[in-house]
């Protein structure tokens, strides 16, 4: 894992060693281990380490191939080659390291981008030099598992891994996304950022610059790449029993390869069933596997994640997490965020367990993230088929109103298409949601009737949107602790094996009293029953919770916090409209304007971290 950054210009001018150094700052929290530095003909490449692979000197990056055409730098891990190396060795070709860096240059240089890119698993992000054809091109992983940034300017391209590195000095907010992350959208998927002019490299996508400039911009995989009509009639005709079997294998072969690693892994347990399958599949791979545990103020799972630790043997080293934490890391948590923590509060309470497990020595963190996304956990998912129906019958009533009442229909039920506030947030989020449900929808046009159709088209969307910004979160927060978090639920094979499913090995019926939010609908049937197996049936069918923070309907924010402030600014608002907004507010939209505050502070206004929190400080308090 690490940092990566770099300029490409439009002459062979040459890139000064100072101008990548000055990129290579802002990221140099994602490699704490070493720098590196290459320049070429117009071009300039930067590397901070975070050494989990073959950590000596062999290993270290910009790394150039033998012949010296290709130089690569890379951050993130690519998991079970062992296929790619016999595949090299048996045509002659050794790589000097044992890491994946120089096995991936090797099989660039060896069988050349468009052979390489579908046989690589892992999450991974690359920037590629060909000085012979003098282009650059910039890579992502089909799920979008580590960022990667870019802004055209002036003649040329420059690069970076995270996009503070792009917009030192105060940078222009993009309005529609600004606007877009106060509604609730997390601003971490697609090629949208916060910033006017800087674009992320979209998840399974290749950008060729030549000549400063973007010249080619194509997606190399879509995860609606994923839907096969043949494997989803086999599938369906399988059962329970094989299903399972099958499921099970996936996912231990993934756990296995996603604890390759020369540096100490530990797991992170929340005590739900994600992170315990995870956990009790790694033990039997690490018999000494340390268990971490973010035990959140007002929503503590300690207890289940005790229960669970106990089962496994191991000690649990839990990090208890205030209220007043919360608030003390919210400025530094935002500064690694780089949006508003609108959407994922709970990025804090990752931060501050990564932190210990570094303080440890751990420098790999497994999780039990995307089998929400993946095997549908969400309350909202499994309860929508019945909120569908009854909301059919409802519209169905009112479009006969529309129909014969046109006016005062309109008035008593605007329809969703007529609503305001939905065209302004469809607007605001440029219609990717829409975008992304049309692609799932074509691509499982296959299956039949439209009911079984739905959940898989509901994994795509989800997969698309939900787990786009869990993985952001955690590679940024992963990242401010120097650690690199891994989530074997993403492996291709066990995704495409998911997506595939029918949805009975989803979401099923039960005679239990499941979960208040839906009783007698199990979640996440197949996870839940392979669970079973290693821990107590309370443990395997508990609740998801997921590190919940509740703090922001309970703060109190003085008005005085906005006061020639960027909010103020942005929106023009008076002195009066700010009292008006901390009068007439709800509670957490107030805290969604604080938290865009801190925001456009720390990256618009280019104000410290300490300023920022200095401003926070008797404005923003816990009532008693």
């Amino acid at each position: 894992m690490g940092g990566i950054v770099g300029i490409q210009r439009a002459t062979r001018e040459r890139v000064e060693p100072d101008e990548i150094q000055h990129l290579l700052q802002a990221v140099r929290h994602r490699g704490p281990d070493d720098t590196g530095l290459y320049q070429g003909p117009g071009v300039g490449l930067g590397h901070a380490r975070l050494a989990i692979r073959d950590p000596g000197p062999r290993a270290a990056q910009p790394m150039s191939d033998p012949s010296g055409r290709y130089v690569l730098c890379l951050d993130g891990e690519l998991y079970g080659t062992a296929a790619l190396r016999a595949e090299l060795e048996s045509a002659g070709v050794s790589p000097d390291s044992h890491g994946d860096t120089a096995l991936l240059l090797a099989t660039l240089a060896t069988k050349g981008l468009e052979a390489t890119l579908p046989r690589l698993r892992g999450m991974w992000a690359f920037a590629l030099w060909d000085e012979r054809d003098e282009t650059l091109v910039l890579a992502r992983d089909p799920h979008g598992g580590k960022p990667l940034h870019y802004v055209e300017r002036d003649g040329e391209v420059h690069f970076a891994s995270e996009t503070k590195a792009l917009v030192q000095g105060g940078a222009r907010a993009d309005a529609a996304s600004l606007h877009a992350s106060l509604l609730g959208w997390a601003g971490s998927y697609g090629e949208r950022t916060l910033f006017e002019g800087v674009r992320a490299v979209r998840a399974g996508e290749c950008v060729t610059l030549r000549g400063g400039r973007v010249a080619d911009r194509r997606r190399a995989f879509r995860m609606a790449d994923l839907a096969d009509p043949a494997l989803r009639r086999e599938l369906d005709a399988e059962s329970d029993a094989r299903i399972l079997e099958r499921v099970e294998a996936e996912l231990a072969r993934s756990v296995s390869a996603h604890m390759e690693s020369d540096a100490p892994v530990a797991a992170l347990v929340s005590g739900g069933v994600d992170s315990s399958v995870v956990a009790s599949l790694a033990r039997r791979e690490q018999e000494d596997l340390p268990l971490y545990h973010a035990d959140v103020a007002h929503a503590s799972e300690r207890e289940a994640a005790e229960r669970f630790a106990a089962i496994l043997g191991r000690e649990l080293v839990a990090v208890s997490v205030s209220d007043q934490d919360i608030l003390d890391n919210l400025v530094r948590a935002t500064f690694h965020n780089e949006t508003p923590l609108v959407y994922h509060p709970n990025s804090i309470p990752f931060l501050l367990v990564g932190e210990r497990a570094a303080r440890d020595g751990v420098r790999v963190l497994l999780t039990g993230e995307a089998a929400d996304s993946y095997w549908l956990g969400s309350p909202f998912v499994v309860l929508q088929p019945f909120l569908d129906r009854a909301r059919g019958g409802v519209e169905g009533v009112q479009n006969a109103l529309h129909r014969l009442l046109p006016r005062a229909a309109g008035l008593l039920w605007p329809r969703r298409r007529d609503d305001l506030a939905e065209q302004l947030r469809r607007l605001c989020f440029r219609y990717f949601d829409d975008e992304a449900a049309a692609e799932a929808r074509a691509a499982f046009a296959f299956v039949e009737p439209a009911r079984a159709r739905r959940l898989h088209v509901t994994t795509l969307v989800n997969v698309h949107q939900h787990l786009s910004t869990l993985v952001h979160r955690n590679d940024r927060m992963g990242a401010a602790a120097a650690l690199e978090p891994r989530h074997p639920f993403l492996d291709e094979d066990l995704a495409k094996l998911s997506i595939n499913l029918p949805g009975r090995f989803k979401i099923r019926l039960t005679a239990r009293f499941h979960n208040p939010r839906h009783p007698f609908l199990v979640d996440k049937w197949c996870i839940r029953q392979i669970a079973s197996r290693y821990v107590s049936d309370d443990l395997a069918f508990r609740p998801k919770k997921g590190f919940p923070v509740h703090l922001y309907r309970r703060l109190r924010i003085d008005p005085d916090l906005f006061d020639d402030g960027f909010v103020a600014e942005h929106f023009g608002l008076s002195r009066f409209a700010l009292e008006r907004v901390a009068a007439e507010a709800s509670p957490l939209w107030r805290s969604h304007l604080m938290l865009a505050e801190v925001w456009g502070r720390l990256f618009v206004r280019g104000e410290s971290q300490d300023a920022v929190r200095a401003r926070l400080d008797g404005r923003v308090t816990i009532p008693g």
